[in-house]
């Protein structure tokens, strides 16, 4: 919890093999899911998560979850190796543990350094 808002509080654990960070505005009356992972709704990542090298069963449950001392949106959660942070209280995630991936590019074409329409000159 942020030390200049103390109404807004994050928890995060372990559910159904995802890591599900939850949010309250209301000191814990309400909650609601901020971190979610199916089809990586609202979370920009790396090589984990739905569609990814791994899927988000592999990361375990939320081993940190911390807020900047004054700034109740700006969040950050671990679990089994990785990280994920957040600017607006969860609204949107990004991953911090590779290079980001350009939004439309998926997994496989990553794989090779090559498209597959380049030809490869013989030596």
């Amino acid at each position: 919890m942020a030390g200049n808002d103390i109404h807004t509080v994050y928890l995060g654990g372990y559910v159904d093999w995802k890591p599900p960070v939850l949010k309250s505005v209301d000191g814990g009356q309400t909650w609601q899911p901020v971190f979610l992972v199916e089809g990586n709704q609202n979370i920009a990542t790396g090589w984990l998560g739905d569609g990814g090298d791994v899927n988000w069963y592999w990361t375990g449950n939320v081993l940190g979850l911390t807020t900047a001392p004054n700034d109740s949106e700006r969040l950050t959660v671990t679990d089994l190796g990785f990280v994920h942070m957040s600017d607006d209280g969860g609204l949107a995630w990004r991953q911090a543990y590779v290079e980001p991936v350009p939004r439309g590019v998926h997994f496989p074409d990553l794989k090779s350094p090559i498209p597959p329409s380049t030809p490869v000159p013989t030596i």
